[in-house]
């Protein structure tokens, strides 16, 4: 008999249906997850329910799924209800909420939190908690990858990079990756010649965690690099971040690529999350989730490694700290210059001294952090008047969301006005290696060149050669053909004047590739000539209904998108080639482009452009333009601005009249033509 109740106990047991006390485990492990601000406090395992206790990280707007399940092994548990929070209700703010759902085997190890809309989900939740919780193994991790992470100093410098254009390969591969994770990787190059004109490059991961990407490059250097889920229309990453997809992004920092070559990258996701968790117990904040192997491999993994944000993250401290705020909102700029220039000095001196780094990689991280100072040197006016902002007075109130007490700023009482610099301020552009070719790899490079076109000193506009006290090298070369590439922005091919110039440069390659955009232009205007698809129309002289009737008048019928734009503003130029691909979506007869321009835009450049922009285009004057500006509702002179009318002439604009994306603006569209 007593052996007969063992085995019933046995099979009770094992089966998962026997009456135990609760099981509680407290931030439980797991492997990987679709969301990064979502994060599990504590479970609750009992005969009547499975209980999860979930924190959110405010961080954007975030909707509860309904369909949310929990999976073990092919086997779906459906939540039965949610505590403390409401289905279709977004949240703003740091929250802890329960979902209850109906009672699992007790022997269960492992679980998955899923939703149907794969919008969030968090797999392997471990339910018995390990008592290994030293670094994770790296069996899963490529023996490539292993082998060019174990680097020896050669004791050679940085070379400078050569100048080639080819396409530089990154090829790479996600551990632990799970198909519904549905990553995207865009690189943006930022064209060092064509001062960041180009492309972005997308690659899907395969269903294996691999991907390939093929950028065109120029010469070695930084590139940035986005990992996010979910971005099917291959949104920029500006644009997915303006759809409200903050806790989608996975990665977002900088690799460098080489032309002609490839550059192999193993991501480590387990140890990413095990390292970026808040909650879980066996967090390792110093655990490797980057390996590289192939072009670059000592720079970008030494880059990670070694870990070049913490040196960035304490230069940055050093002003954007809330006890440094404090000191300068009563500085002069000279004052936080010296802060800023001694606190570089420390970030050097702790690098030179770093014995983890190899010769190469010092100077790699010196380089950055000399060029990240400047651009803090050149933030001067938007640092001073955030500190000053900073420490206003400010009343006591409730916050509404939360309960908590918060002080509230009154700006009414700071006058902001720019502050007047002079030409010793900008001295430490003299101690910049501007000139040395290998300042080429780095990023901030770039904002160099972008920002030393447009120097303020006593209020009025000057460069960086006047400072440094020459025109003369790869810094002010790269500088002319930023000038140059300006004039193709506004389809105007190069003067007589300016093709004398290129001539002039001593670096064969810049004259190589001006020229060719030179060519590329005067094309494009010939070709320009026959196109048939866009019309320039004339309403000088009328005004208001008038005016109205005789540019939206004649669309009726039809579903209308009205773009306020200019020929010189960049996001504008943006936003219309990415949409230009899916204009051929639309039937004419019922749908309409409206291009509304003012007098801003020059008449010549005008012309020379709408030909590329099929649709009916308006040049109109400033009464004209904040007529129609006004009769839409918008009270802002910022562009590019979007309106989306219906078949009636009804606005029909909804969450706001910015771009959100070509694919955005063609589900609205679509929608409103009844599909």
């Amino acid at each position: 008999m007593k052996r007969n109740i063992l085995i019933i106990l046995s099979i009770l047991l094992l089966s998962g249906h026997v009456s135990v006390a609760e099981i509680v485990v407290e931030q439980p492990a797991f492997s990987v997850r679709i969301n990064n601000d979502l994060e599990i406090e504590k479970i609750v395992i009992s005969e009547e329910s499975t209980i999860l206790q979930v924190k959110r990280y405010a961080f954007g707007l975030f909707n509860v799924d309904k369909e949310i399940f929990l999976k073990i092994g092919d086997k779906e548990y459906p939540l039965q209800h949610p505590e403390n929070v409401e289905f279709g209700k977004m949240m703003n703010r740091e929250q802890i909420f329960t979902l209850v759902f109906p009672p699992i085997p007790v022997n269960t190890e492992h679980l998955d939190l899923c939703t149907r809309s794969k919008n969030w989900m968090i797999w392997d939740i471990e339910l018995k908690r390990s008592e290994n919780t030293g670094k994770p193994s790296t069996t899963h991790i490529p023996v490539e990858f292993i082998k060019a992470a174990s680097i020896k100093d050669d004791g050679k410098g940085l070379e400078a990079p050569q100048w080639k254009a080819a396409d530089g390969v990154l090829r790479g591969f996600f551990a632990g990756y799970k198909p519904e994770m549905d990553l995207c990787v865009e690189v943006v190059p930022d064209n060092i010649v064509m001062g960041g004109r180009g492309e972005n490059y997308f690659a899907d991961v395969n269903d294996d965690g691999a991907f390939e990407l093929s950028v065109p490059m120029l010469v070695s250097r930084q590139v940035q690099v986005y990992v996010v889920h979910g971005n099917k229309d291959k949104l920029t990453f500006i644009e997915y971040i303006k759809g409200g997809n903050y806790n989608k992004v996975l990665f977002n920092d900088y690799i460098v690529l080489s032309p002609d070559e490839d550059t192999h990258v193993c991501f480590d996701l387990p140890a990413y999350f095990r390292k970026n968790a808040k909650l879980r117990y066996d967090k390792q904040p110093d655990v490797k989730v980057f390996y590289f192997a192939g072009a670059n491999a000592e720079i970008n993994n030494m880059y990670f490694d070694a870990d070049y944000k913490n040196y960035s993250s304490k230069l940055s401290s050093s002003i954007h700290s809330q006890t440094a705020m404090g000191e300068i909102a009563n500085m002069t700029p000279p004052e936080v210059k010296e802060l800023v220039i001694n606190a570089k000095k420390q970030c050097v001196d702790e690098i030179n001294s770093n014995s983890r780094l190899t010769r190469k990689m010092k100077e790699f991280f010196v380089f950055n952090i000399e060029y990240f100072a400047a651009n803090l040197l050149d933030d001067i006016n938007s640092i001073m008047t955030q500190a000053r902002m900073m420490n206003l007075p400010g009343d006591t109130i409730k916050d509404p969301a939360t309960g908590q007490m918060i002080i509230r700023k009154s700006s009414s009482s700071l006058q902001v006005k720019r502050l007047e610099l002079d030409k010793e301020y900008y001295s430490y552009l003299k101690d910049l290696p501007l000139n040395n070719a290998v300042s080429l790899y780095f990023r901030y490079y770039f904002d160099k060149l972008n920002r030393g076109r447009f120097i303020i000193i006593n209020n009025e506009r000057t460069s960086a050669a006047e400072i440094v006290g020459t025109s003369e090298g790869l810094f002010f070369d790269l500088m002319k053909c930023h000038e140059f590439c300006d004039s193709f922005d506004a389809m105007t091919p190069l003067s007589e004047a300016n093709i004398a110039l290129l001539q002039q440069m001593k670096e064969p390659f810049f004259i190589q590739v001006i020229t060719a955009l030179n060519e590329k232009i005067l094309a494009r205007i010939e070709s320009n000539k026959s196109r048939q698809d866009y019309r320039a129309h004339d309403v000088q002289g009328k005004e208001a209904d008038e005016l109205y009737e005789a540019i939206i008048g004649r669309e009726k019928g039809k579903v209308v998108l009205v773009d306020f734009w200019a020929t010189w503003c960049g996001p504008c130029r943006y936003d219309n080639v990415n949409f230009a691909p899916h204009k051929s979506k639309f039937d004419p007869d019922k749908v309409a482009f409206v291009y509304l321009t003012n007098e801003s835009s020059p008449v010549n450049t005008w012309h020379l452009m709408i030909p590329e922009l099929s649709g009916e285009h308006y040049r109109l004057t400033k009464i004209q333009y904040d007529y129609m500006r006004q009769r839409f509702g918008i009270n802002t002179t910022a562009i590019p601005q979007y309106v989306l009318l219906d078949k009636n002439g009804k606005d029909i604009t909804s969450q706001t009249v910015l771009f959100r994306g070509a694919g955005a603006f063609v589900t609205e569209i679509n929608k409103a033509l009844g599909k």
